[in-house]
């Protein structure tokens, strides 16, 4: 599921370093792209499953396009690894991004309750939890500044500019107003999933 092709033409989003507004790209080729997927997590998907949405194929493949989105993404520097998190504006699902399919199955799947990961080689190397609705910190103001600066020293290589890190940007390339212009959504269309009711924003 989390392995996909690029398909020639395809709308990308363009990430502008230091700005919450995205951009969209018509690439040729998928040089300097990096895989994007928003996961619905608040639950809607599983009674699907349970109906047997996904059939012979990978968990979670019947979801693709409802419940999961799936894209590309240009701008992000990362290599060797991937990065999830929760905090994505408007209904904080998990985003996904990363070069490599094994890497990003690894930081959704050790993401649990909410929080940023950042996995590099199949190995998990930094995490902020954030188990109150994905956006909070059940430990104290010590233990998640420390969870921060930890996070941001191991994702230095990763560094889109001076004002722009991996995890900020991608809090808001699942929000549909970041997009720069009338035909921009088009790139990010295929990443929506279905609206998330306010009530189901909680624990997952």
């Amino acid at each position: 599921m989390f392995d996909y092709a690029f398909k020639p033409g395809e709308a990308v989003i363009d990430v502008v370093p230091g700005k919450a507004i995205t951009g969209m790209a018509r690439p040729e080729n998928a040089e300097g792209l990096r895989r994007i997927m928003l996961i619905e997590r608040h639950g809607r998907g599983v009674s699907l499953q349970a109906e047997g949405a996904d059939g012979d194929g990978p968990a979670g493949l019947g979801l693709v396009g409802k419940h999961i989105g799936r894209g590309w993404v240009r701008g992000f520097t990362i290599t060797g690894g991937a990065i999830a998190s929760t905090i994505g504006h408007d209904s904080h699902n998990v985003c996904v991004v990363g070069d490599n399919a094994a890497d990003m199955m690894t930081a959704v799947e050790a993401v649990g309750q909410g929080g940023h990961v950042l996995v590099r080689n199949g190995e998990v190397v930094a995490r902020i939890p954030l188990a109150l609705g994905g956006l909070m910190s059940e430990g104290t103001a010590e233990d998640a500044a420390a969870q921060h600066d930890d996070f941001m020293t191991k994702r230095a290589p990763w560094v889109l500019s001076r004002r722009s890190t991996p995890s900020w940007a991608s809090s808001f390339c699942p929000c549909r107003s970041s997009r720069r212009s009338a035909s921009a959504p088009r790139a990010c269309s295929t990443l929506q999933p279905s609206p998330t009711p306010t009530s189901h924003q909680g624990r997952s």
